[in-house]
Parts: C-alpha cells; sequence; structure tokens
C-alpha cells in the first residue's frame, strides 16, 4: 500500500514551539509568585483550563498573557535539524503534503 499524503504536525514536531510554549507559562507562573515544575507545566497543555490547575488566579487573564508572549517569539522559532531537507525532499515527489497545527493561525512563522 502506497501513502498519498504525508502530514506534519508543526508544534514539536517541525518547530521547537514546546520550548517556547513552557518558557511563556513559567514566565506567566513567576509573575503570579507560582513555581511549577516543568512536568506539571506540560501536563496541562492543550488544556484550556490549565492556568486554572497550575494556580493562576484568573485563567483567561494567564492564557492572554501567555498567548502575548507567544506570539512576540513564535516568529523566532527554530525548526528541528534536517526538517528543511526532508521537505524539499518530499516535495517533488508524488505525495500531497501538509503541514497540521493546533496553533492559532496569527502566530505566523517566517517559513
Amino acid at each position: 500500500m502506497k501513502y498519498k499524503y504525508i502530514l506534519f504536525d508543526w508544534d514539536g514536531c517541525l518547530a521547537k514551539t514546546l520550548d517556547v510554549w513552557l518558557a511563556s507559562y513559567k514566565q506567566v507562573l513567576k509573575q503570579l509568585g507560582i513555581n511549577k515544575k516543568n512536568k506539571n507545566i506540560t501536563a496541562v497543555f492543550g488544556d484550556w483550563q490549565g492556568g486554572r490547575k497550575l494556580g493562576a488566579p484568573d485563567n483567561d487573564e494567564f492564557f492572554n498573557k501567555v498567548d502575548n508572549l507567544v506570539k512576540s517569539k513564535m516568529l523566532k522559532v527554530d525548526l528541528h535539524k534536517d526538517v528543511r531537507n526532508v521537505i524539499k525532499q518530499l516535495k517533488g515527489s508524488d505525495y500531497t503534503l501538509a503541514i497540521l497545527s493546533s496553533s492559532l493561525r496569527n502566530y505566523g512563522t517566517g517559513y
């Protein structure tokens, strides 16, 4: 069986965005006087009640602050090693390529 499509996840697979998210969460938590271990923070990634679960008094305000930090850092995010080469090699093939993400489109990228 030959596959027709190759799907890539943007966050963490192609781009080193997980570091951006973790640093942003930690920075906002620090501003709130909350100290959490990385494993506690990453456990709530993707959970829209994650700020509250980490101890933030206002979940919406927490995510607004995280969002602002992420937006400012996302334009400078690095790709993982050899991503460009793999995409270039596959681009000329019979495959249809797509990049998927749960991140907002307005984070934008330079790629």
